[in-house]
């Protein structure tokens, strides 16, 4: 609660007085918390339909957690559904669009890229964080109940699913526990792992950092501030047929703003230098250590 707003305000500067939207908002129980960073309204954007309302859930959770909520949450919040692609707003309908956990779902980024660049004015900004991408050690999600090292990039679902299974089996007092969180009346750790995660695994849209970042410049888009979250785990290094830069490659944190004329050209043009502008102090080391084994850039 206190995480999110707290970053955003860093990253993204002063958000007050701003129609927001939040694609992929989930519970809103975040977008509570921006509201205190006083934008004028903030509208999540979600594909699912729920069974309860969505903002008196929120307020209930975050009050019951011990978090103070603003008196006017009901007016200035939100909750929109939609059946995915093609966002249900006008053009230039916000200040800022905001999403944070939700682009590794999302079925189709290039189409929600290009969507959030239609719907935010000429003079807004784009702000996604998105943790952890496919390729690496913690994409599929399932590493705490998985222990073989990047098993996403080359295990079936049907081996997955028995490994979860096996899970579940081998620890029963775990299995039964009570979860107070994704509905009111929560999951036991078993149905959530079966209904839940197994749902969350089998969409994962397998982008990595490279591809989100070709792709949003593709679209004019320009990076105002990037932080990339470096993750090398030992196991990389042994891992084949996968750019090593992908599966380092943890986290992305990006602020963007539309691109207007040869600006967007230019840009284009200069993506993929930019890109390995970013990991070159990590790639020089990893070109020591492995030399000429280390998969390089396309």
């Amino acid at each position: 609660m206190q995480n999110v707003p707290a970053m955003t305000g860093s990253f993204c500067g002063d958000i007050s007085g701003l129609r927001v939207l939040d694609v992929g908002c989930g519970d809103m129980m975040m977008d509570i918390g921006l509201l205190a960073l006083k934008p004028a309204h903030i509208t999540g954007l979600d594909v699912r339909i729920r069974e309860f309302n969505v903002l008196e859930h929120a307020a209930k959770e975050v009050s019951g957690a011990g978090y103070a909520v603003p008196y006017d949450y009901r007016g200035r919040l939100s909750y929109v559904t939609y059946k995915g692609g093609i966002f249900p707003f006008s053009d230039d309908s916000f200040d800022m669009v905001f999403s944070w956990g939700a682009f590794e779902h999302i079925t189709n980024p290039r189409v929600a890229l290009a969507e959030a660049r239609r719907v935010v004015t000429p003079s807004g900004r784009i702000f996604i964080v998105v943790y952890p991408w496919f390729h690496a050690f913690h994409g599929s999600h399932l590493t705490a109940y998985i222990s073989e090292p990047y098993f996403h990039l080359r295990r079936s679902n049907r081996w997955v699913w028995k490994r979860l299974n096996e899970f579940l089996d081998n620890n029963p007092e775990l299995a039964e526990q009570h979860l107070n969180f994704w509905r009111p009346e929560g999951y036991s750790m078993q149905s959530f792992l079966r209904e839940v995660m197994w749902h969350e695994y089998r969409t994962l849209n397998g982008y990595s950092a490279r591809r989100f970042i070709k792709e949003a410049a593709e679209l004019g888009l320009i990076i105002e501030k990037l932080e990339t979250k470096i993750e090398d785990h030992p196991a990389a290094q042994f891992t084949r047929g996968e750019a090593y830069v992908d599966l380092v490659s943890a986290g992305t944190t990006v602020l963007f703003r539309p691109g207007k004329g040869a600006e967007v050209v230019n840009y284009r043009k200069g993506w993929l230098n930019a890109l390995r502008s970013m990991f070159s102090d990590h790639g020089r080391r990893k070109d020591a250590q492995f030399g000429k084994n280390r998969p390089r850039f396309p």
